[in-house]
């Protein structure tokens, strides 16, 4: 039986992803275990039938019916090699091709996890663009979409996009950042005057472990650039974070505004 084609089209199925294509690797191992198996047999029934056919005398070539049914009699050793060998060769393939089967179906998952990896973090990149557009202080150049994207979905790889823990507790800091602000300004039992300078610097460094870049500022302008960053933050967790725990709270309101 010839196991060539069937080698040849495992070989080249390929799954299509942006582009790209995933192949499935060579099962050079699956040709080299079936021609040890075929060579084994046919050494095995050879050297039967020649073992066989040299303790036989007068043997003299015939075909009627009485000389088949003698010859199966004599030989049925190296037949039974062949019929046994067969078998095995039929198990083999049987395992090889269920083996087979599982992998490309374990390829196709992942291919088809990468292709929604793929399709969700355009789909991530494309909403920050066009929310990025609708605000006059805010740029592209300053935000790092990919490394949000990663904080936010780290195993979206493998087709899971619920929200990271991590990114959980980066934005709880930048509440409370915001929340530390508020109580220091409304707080009078403190007896610390408010400082625009420490918010900021204090939120520079919430922000930027989301890969937002804000720099200082005068007052006015850094609260202005501030509640488009914010807006922008929760425009995002509420698009993308609407997980089984019902998402991400937004911004606290800010009463040092």
């Amino acid at each position: 039986m010839n196991f060539q084609p069937l080698i040849s089209r495992l070989k080249s199925i390929k799954f299509p992803v942006n582009r790209q294509s995933i192949e499935i690797p060579s099962y050079s191992w699956f040709e080299f275990g079936l021609f040890i198996i075929i060579t084994a047999i046919l050494i095995l029934s050879t050297s039967s039938y020649i073992s066989t056919f040299n303790s036989e005398n007068n043997l003299s070539f015939c075909l009627t019916s009485k000389c088949i049914t003698l010859f199966s009699q004599i030989f049925s050793g190296p037949l039974e090699i062949l019929e046994n060998g067969s078998k095995v060769i039929g198990a083999y393939v049987g395992v090889c091709g269920v083996y087979i089967a599982l992998k490309t179906y374990l390829i196709s998952v992942r291919s088809s996890a990468l292709s929604g990896h793929v399709s969700h973090l355009n789909l991530f990149r494309s909403h920050i663009e066009s929310e990025i557009a609708k605000r006059s202080s805010l740029s592209t150049s300053r935000i790092d979409v990919f490394l949000w994207y990663r904080l936010m979905f780290p195993n979206s790889p493998s087709g899971d996009t619920k929200t990271s823990r991590t990114y959980k507790e980066l934005i709880i800091q930048v509440h409370n950042e915001i929340g530390n602000t508020n109580k220091t300004l409304n707080d009078a039992s403190h007896g610390e005057a408010y400082c625009y300078k420490d918010h900021q610097s204090r939120l520079i460094i919430a922000l930027e472990n989301l890969g937002i870049k804000m720099e200082r500022m005068p007052k006015n302008n850094f609260f202005e650039v501030e509640t488009q960053v914010l807006d922008l933050i929760d425009s995002v967790n509420m698009t993308f974070s609407m997980d089984a725990s019902g998402g991400i709270a937004q911004t606290p309101s800010r009463s040092y505004l």
